[in-house]
């Protein structure tokens, strides 16, 4: 999967479950949370990282905006799969050149259905059981 391939995924997965895009990130709001997902490209290779952030409403002061300044109260970063030789594990870096746009997105919709949209959906007595 080449850079492209992998931004467009990105945005099929992350409209589908009714972000928006600003600037640099992708933001859903409810009445507990800003979510706010950004792709991080390493310094090492055509790898990235997908942090996913949240922001408490009501408690956060300095809410995330489309300017690029954010600050949240708890992150993480999606998993997917890592090759260690022939062995596969799991990492938050994704190396691009290593896979097919198939073989990650299943990792997406895991990510969104265990503890992505649950933590969102569920508010703040949620995120305390998943964080």
């Amino acid at each position: 999967m080449d850079k492209v391939e992998f931004k467009n995924l990105c945005k099929k997965v992350f409209y589908e479950k009714g972000f928006t895009k600003n600037k640099h990130g992708y933001f859903i709001e409810n009445n507990d949370y800003l979510l706010a997902i950004f792709l991080q490209k390493s310094n090492y290779g055509m790898c990235y990282y997908v942090n996913v952030s949240y922001s408490v409403k009501g408690y956060n002061t300095k809410i995330p905006n489309i300017t690029g300044e954010w600050d949240a109260e708890f992150m993480e970063r999606i998993a997917f799969p890592f090759l260690d030789g022939s062995v596969r594990k799991l990492s938050s870096m994704l190396e691009l050149d290593k896979f097919h746009v198939e073989d990650i997105e299943p990792y997406f919709d895991k990510a969104f259905e265990e503890w992505i949209l649950p933590i969102f959906h569920g508010g703040k007595k949620e995120a305390l059981v998943n964080i």
